[in-house]
């Protein structure tokens, strides 16, 4: 990878496919509120006129976060380096590669993840307690460690793994990850 000994790789939200969902909310909201006041002309009844506010509550909502994702100061969500790994979507800060027994990549469902495996009690004191946070404990649950996705992001999943194989391999010298 050729990193100078020291440097801290981030990864950032992608400022355009953040865009292409705000865009991809409106015309969901605009298609549900098409469907709300019966727009089209439909005559689909009293069922399709509930499923349409339904659906402009819940796009509204969506948008309203990728709104919040868009104009939020700092657009790091993971940075890699000599202190450890920190995925701001999971961890309130880095975990020290003294903590990560493995590095090892899965894919499920077209989607690849990179697992950073270490034992329970270890992934317990440092994955969030916010909510949603369920969704990293139940990847740790079922992986053995600490998922991560670079979907959305402007950099690539090869990019990740290999610098923080890197690391990894830095401070665990006869490690070999899977």
């Amino acid at each position: 990878m050729g990193l100078p000994d020291g440097e801290v790789v981030e990864w950032r939200r992608s400022t355009l496919r953040t865009l292409l969902m705000l865009f991809l909310c409106a015309v969901m909201i605009a298609g549900s509120a098409a469907i709300a006041f019966d727009w089209l002309s439909t005559g689909w009844g009293v069922l399709a006129t509930m499923t349409g506010w339904l659906g402009m509550v819940l796009f509204s909502i969506a948008g309203l976060g990728w709104v919040w994702q868009f104009v939020r100061r700092d657009p790091v969500v993971i940075q890699v380096g000599p202190l450890g790994f920190h995925d701001r979507r999971v961890s309130g800060e880095p975990i020290p590669w003294d903590d990560i027994d493995a590095v090892a990549t899965r894919t499920n469902q077209r989607q690849r993840f990179l697992i950073l495996q270490m034992p329970p009690e270890v992934w317990r004191r440092h994955l969030h307690s916010r909510p949603f946070a369920f969704l990293a404990r139940a990847t740790a649950m079922s992986y053995g460690g600490v998922g991560v996705s670079a979907n959305g992001l402007d950099r690539s999943f090869d990019e990740l793994v290999a610098v923080v194989r890197k690391w990894h391999r830095a401070a665990h010298p006869g490690s070999t990850d899977s």
